[in-house]
């Protein structure tokens, strides 16, 4: 009896497996073409899209639909596997088109302020190592996130490698490293998760007004509450040229990132060199961390670092900030 039911059991799961298989290909289809109709629509404007929004990068569903276009052509529908094939081509173009920048055309306005922003995942892969990456960039700001807890190990054992940076760290694992002096700092709590930390800082003869972000990233929580807070901060009177930064958890293209498009430039777009994407490393495919400048502030050049101590890639950006 136990042995009938066994092969009943084995065969039900099989039959599930095939039909599962087979409809792989038009279920492919149907989500590279709700995740492009949303993208090309409300994108993250309602929590419950935006999670298919967050998930589905052009490059996701290209892989999806490729894979479900191989299944047909083995199956002899060239017809269908062709258009789906033709359909994954055009997300992946899209996908490259919005992600790769040249290098731009050097810049005569001198060295400015190289500006590092790095999710440093709370030291996972060594803060020794960290430590000197972070030191290799020779970095006049270095503003990091996730640097540790009380009563561990953190960044902040090895301050004491950048001798000629002044250090802040106003809580909740947020540390500045400024070559220079720092003037004031800050942190509170946002509405919607996440922490919004505020630096006003003097280096190279130059005073910069620093906005960092670093938002929860829950998919299913809408960003709303949090760019809010974002926009009333920013919207305050400022004694300096102003720079937001910071671990987002949100893409660029969102919806939520309209507002501030208006008279803020993202330096990646501005000076961009490379690839875009920030995260998940060792295969990234959003770009959730970021700077954005005031229009007060040039970029002359911004990259995107590779390096595996950390599951988000560092933003180096070089900004001709005017002196003061």
């Amino acid at each position: 009896m136990f042995a009938r039911v066994s092969i009943h059991a084995k065969s039900g799961v099989r039959g599930l497996v095939r039909r599962a298989v087979l409809a792989y290909p038009a279920a492919s289809l149907a989500l590279a073409i709700a995740a492009a109709a949303v993208r090309l629509s409300c994108r993250d404007r309602w929590p419950v899209l935006s999670t298919l929004f967050y998930a589905t990068p052009p490059v996701v569903p290209a892989a999806l639909l490729a894979a479900g276009a191989t299944m047909w052509r083995l199956r002899g529908r060239r017809r269908a596997a062709a258009g789906a094939f033709a359909a994954a081509a055009l997300l992946a173009a899209w996908f490259v088109a919005a992600s790769w920048r040249t290098p731009p055309a050097a810049s005569g306005e001198g060295p400015g302020v190289r500006l590092l922003f790095w999710n440093v995942g709370w030291g996972q892969m060594v803060w020794d190592r960290l430590a000197s990456e972070c030191g290799d960039v020779s970095a006049d700001v270095l503003v990091l996130v996730e640097t540790g807890v009380p009563g561990q190990e953190e960044f902040g054992d090895r301050a004491a490698a950048f001798p000629e940076h002044e250090v802040a760290t106003p809580g909740g694992g947020i540390r500045a490293l400024v070559r220079g002096r720092i003037e004031s700092s800050d942190l509170t709590r946002i509405e919607g998760g996440g922490r919004l930390a505020h630096f006003v800082i003097a280096t190279r003869g130059r005073r910069l007004d620093v906005l960092l972000c670093d938002l929860a990233s829950n998919p299913l929580r809408s960003r709303g509450p949090a760019f809010e807070a974002i926009r009333a901060r920013l919207e305050a009177p400022a004694s300096a040229p102003r720079v937001l930064l910071g671990d987002f958890n949100t893409p660029p293209d969102s919806v939520h990132f309209d507002p501030i498009r208006r008279s803020w430039r993202r330096a990646f777009e501005a000076a961009g060199d490379g690839y875009d994407a920030t995260w998940p490393v060792p295969v990234p495919l959003l770009p959730l961390d970021q700077v954005w400048v005031g229009p007060e502030i040039g970029v002359s050049r911004c990259r995107h670092l590779w390096s595996l101590r950390s599951d988000h890639r560092a933003v180096l950006a070089d900004l001709e900030v005017p002196a003061n």
